[in-house]
């Protein structure tokens, strides 16, 4: 197995991410620490899955029932950017000749689009807010139920997500317990159940605390200079 070869592969100024500062590491370590990036995403991936899937059902619901229409999307007064990305899910639809029924314009909305009904523009006029609350999350403390918080919780949570799916670096991140620990959490809030269904597949705390020394460590012939 040649370094050259890998390196090529992902290259260079990818695998720079990787190096640990101040330090001089071998290739092999720092390759290590590349397998261990993807052992973490892949770990996280359980939880990211469930909480986007169970969250996006859970206010597909809440607002199915607040408005009387299955259809919602169709008719509630939701901000033009929101309003957009409803019209875009629509549009791909079609182009793709697919039905455009509801599961489907649901299941075609990003994880943005539900997150950004949490923010502080639908608390004007109680559009969404706090109503919305006791509809979606029945298992949140009371004090946990306060738009800005589940806002911010949400979103730091999108982050995550966004950097697991893009195949980006999060080996360095120190509270990266706390944040699977609050994407279990939100879950559990949404749906009690569906936490239970998650714990009989998470593995991230053991993939975690094996470190990078326990992802394979690879045998090449160079070291990188």
């Amino acid at each position: 197995m040649e370094l050259k070869s890998l390196v090529g592969a992902l290259s260079a100024d990818r695998l720079t991410g990787y190096r640990r500062t101040g330090r001089s590491e071998s290739a092999e370590h720092i390759l290590q620490r590349y397998l261990w990036n993807i052992q973490l995403c892949e770990a996280l991936y359980p939880v990211l899955n469930l909480l986007e899937v169970t969250l996006r059902n859970t206010l597909h619901s809440a607002l199915w029932q607040h408005t009387g229409h299955e259809d919602w999307y169709a008719t509630f007064p939701f901000d033009q950017r929101e309003a957009q990305s409803i019209q875009d899910a629509v549009n791909l639809l079609k182009r793709n000749r697919k039905p455009v029924a509801p599961g489907a314009v649901v299941a075609e909305m990003s994880f943005g689009f539900w997150c950004s009904l949490f923010d502080v523009r639908y608390e004007y006029g109680q559009r969404l807010w706090p109503w919305l609350a006791g509809k979606t999350l029945p298992h949140a403390p009371r004090h946990e139920r306060q738009r800005k918080t589940l806002s911010r919780r949400l979103n730091r949570l999108r982050l995550l997500r966004n950097r697991v799916f893009h195949y980006e670096l999060i080996w360095h991140w120190h509270d990266l317990t706390v944040q699977h620990a609050e994407a279990v959490e939100f879950l559990t809030w949404l749906n009690v159940d569906m936490a239970t269904v998650l714990a009989s597949v998470d593995r991230f705390s053991a993939i975690h605390s094996a470190g990078e020394q326990g992802a394979p460590l690879l045998s090449i012939s160079q070291t990188i200079a």
